[in-house]
């Protein structure tokens, strides 16, 4: 019987006859070159998506560890003309820094590379326009601050038609996307790892537009604008929702709102906030999930389309204390515990993404669902479907409400 062929260490040699034997063993990488390290002291800031600083972070590491690329990257891609050598007489490529989220002047722009002397400012956007006011910081602060001089503005965004603010390069992600993968020809892990971060959130080369799905575009949007009328309806009531504010006393009223389109978060519905200076302590969402992307969750049924839900939004700074002792702490482990349990005699669906590795939004972690299809089963008129959702609604909350659970929490955070 054949033995596998072994080396001078005694470890089996598992590569091909002939070929030699592959040895890949990468030096452990400084604290400060770590993306996880980097992410491991993110903080979310309100009304920020998060994903923009995600990329920011992964897109700045990637450039810091691939010293040719990066260099590439300025000379191609931002038209920085760079100097041959480092000035030191030794015929070394100048060297690059990149950082994130510095402030200088009156400005923080997401990412800025440091090149002999010169500095290039970056300002990333997914998915949005950029605001014309902080472009104009960031070239405030490159005029004004001492630290920072001379080098152009540039704009990342996810297409070309966010391009109507001023800055000195503007580039799309989709353009990043497909310049790595010409320059790595699939060698790089490091470069495809990020490549495939764009894909994930839809920031590579646009597929080509299908018939079917133009063919259901306007009646996605008609779909969308009926939603948003049947919720209308539900929001007049506003004598029903009375029991909210009876029940829970760190809301207020004026910061309670119909929220008039589809949200970042893809939801569309009553916002229950507190003062507007301490929202999510915590807040309550009660309307339309239309896309659960962003709080990380599915629809319960894809086949059915979009839920009807009741979700808890949770701030920096909830019941006295910080949200992430909040989420692992007695409190909120009490609530999802018994809504779970509970779930399973009624007509909802209940997801808690805290702890989830890889699909956890803090901000959002609970979620109580059911389709908006099966509400409106058997409800042919407006005014009817109007009811059902409004009963459904108020069915969610007091469920979310019940034992006191919630008020406790409210409670906590006045003291």
């Amino acid at each position: 019987m054949d033995s596998s062929p072994q080396d001078s260490s005694g470890e089996i040699d598992l590569s091909e006859p002939g070929s030699e034997k592959a040895s890949v063993e990468e030096s452990p990488l400084p604290t400060e070159d770590s993306l996880l390290v980097s992410l491991s002291s993110y903080r979310p800031r309100p009304e920020q998506k998060s994903i923009e600083d995600y990329i920011t972070e992964a897109f700045a590491w990637l450039l810091s560890l691939r010293e040719e690329l990066a260099r590439d990257f300025l000379e191609e891609k931002v038209n920085v003309q760079l100097p041959d050598e480092n000035g030191q007489g030794d015929n070394s490529p100048v060297d690059v820094a990149w950082s994130t989220q510095v402030s200088f002047s009156e400005s923080r722009p997401d990412m800025i590379s440091e090149i002999g002397g010169k500095t290039v400012v970056f300002e990333h956007k997914i998915h949005e326009e950029a605001c014309e006011k902080q472009l104009e910081r960031h070239k405030k602060g490159l005029r004004e601050d001492p630290e920072y001089s001379g080098g152009p503005l540039v704009l990342i965004t996810s297409a070309k038609w966010h391009f109507r603010n001023p800055a000195d390069v503007k580039i799309t992600w989709p353009e990043i996307h497909e310049w790595l993968g010409a320059r790595s020809a699939g060698e790089d892990r490091m470069v495809q790892e990020f490549r495939t971060l764009l894909e994930s959130r839809g920031l590579s080369s646009r597929p080509e537009l299908q018939e079917t799905s133009l063919r259901a575009y306007l009646h996605v949007q008609k779909v969308e604008q009926q939603v948003k009328e049947l919720l209308q309806a539900v929001w007049s009531r506003t004598e029903k929702w009375e029991f909210m504010f009876a029940e829970l006393s760190h809301l207020d009223k004026e910061d309670t709102e119909l929220k008039p389109r589809v949200t970042s978060e893809g939801r569309l519905g009553i916002q229950f906030n507190a003062d507007s200076s301490n929202a999510w302590t915590p807040g309550i969402f009660a309307g339309v999930h239309l896309d659960g992307d962003d709080h990380k969750v599915e629809m319960s049924d894809p086949e059915l389309g979009p839920d009807l839900a009741v979700v808890l939004d949770v701030g920096e700074q909830i019941a006295g204390m910080a949200r992430q002792r909040f989420l692992s702490g007695p409190l909120y482990r009490g609530l999802s515990s018994r809504l779970q349990e509970e779930a399973r005699t009624r007509d909802w669906d209940v997801v808690d993404t805290y702890g989830r590795s890889g699909r956890e939004n803090p901000w959002h972690p609970l979620t109580i669902r059911r389709p908006l299809a099966e509400v409106l089963r058997g409800k042919p008129s407006f005014e009817e479907q109007a009811s059902a959702i409004f009963e459904a609604l108020e069915d969610g909350l007091r469920f979310l409400l019940k034992d006191g659970q919630v008020r406790e929490i409210g409670l906590k955070g006045q003291d």
